[in-house]
């Protein structure tokens, strides 16, 4: 299945909700996701994800209110999802969520995304595993740049940019996380922060930078 250059508003709940049932081999391709009520787009039950040069912006309404939202349903994963050069802005949520709750969620990555004006940028949590960012961009989140809680591992965050939030890089009970080579400024709280049940941290040739 492929979408491709499709402008999606107004929705009452997710812009793109991919979910329910086998989902294989899916490519999101110059989408434009905009003030939707729940979500920009959800993914429940799936493998094998593409979205490229997509827009994901304006969330609102209902809690979650992510740009992006991979969570699976209960008994139901999520894995090989990859993510390039999207653009993320103005969500009340997150403007990517990774939310193993309920199911497993593996092998997903980012590369050249652009993060602004979210209540958070990235955040993955639960039952979460082998997640890679790099060469991102986050800007201006009310909360945190790129957050991690409840036991996710195996992650890498790395060469990539946050300018002002409250904390830059948050960590709670997680493990086996990998975080280099980025710019982090301009937070008003702090620049990279690990804590309560946190192991196997690497943190190396970051920059850190204040007002």
């Amino acid at each position: 299945v492929k979408i491709e250059n499709v402008y999606i508003s107004n929705c009452w709940g997710d812009g793109i909700y991919i979910g329910k049932g086998s989902n294989y081999n899916v490519q999101i391709d110059g989408v434009v996701s905009d003030n939707n009520r729940r979500q920009g787009m959800s993914i429940t039950s799936a493998d094998s994800i593409l979205v490229v040069n997509s827009k994901f912006k304006n969330t609102n309404g209902i809690a979650p209110q992510a740009g992006i939202d991979l969570e699976p349903n209960t008994g139901s994963s999520v894995k090989h999802v990859e993510v390039f050069n999207c653009e993320f802005s103005n969500n009340l949520g997150r403007g990517f969520d990774i939310v193993g709750l309920t199911g497993n969620i593996s092998y997903v990555t980012l590369d050249s995304c652009r993060f602004s004006n979210n209540n958070s940028g990235i955040a993955v949590s639960h039952n979460a595993n082998n997640i890679t960012i790099t060469n991102v961009d986050i800007k201006k989140s009310v909360n945190y740049g790129f957050t991690m809680a409840g036991g996710p591992k195996d992650i890498k965050f790395q060469n990539s940019k946050i300018d002002s939030c409250l904390t830059g890089v948050r960590g709670r009970a997680v493990e086996n996380i990998h975080i280099e080579g980025n710019e982090i400024k301009n937070y008003s709280a702090e620049g990279i922060y690990f804590y309560e049940g946190s192991k196997s941290i690497k943190v190396l040739n970051n920059t850190l930078q204040t007002n």
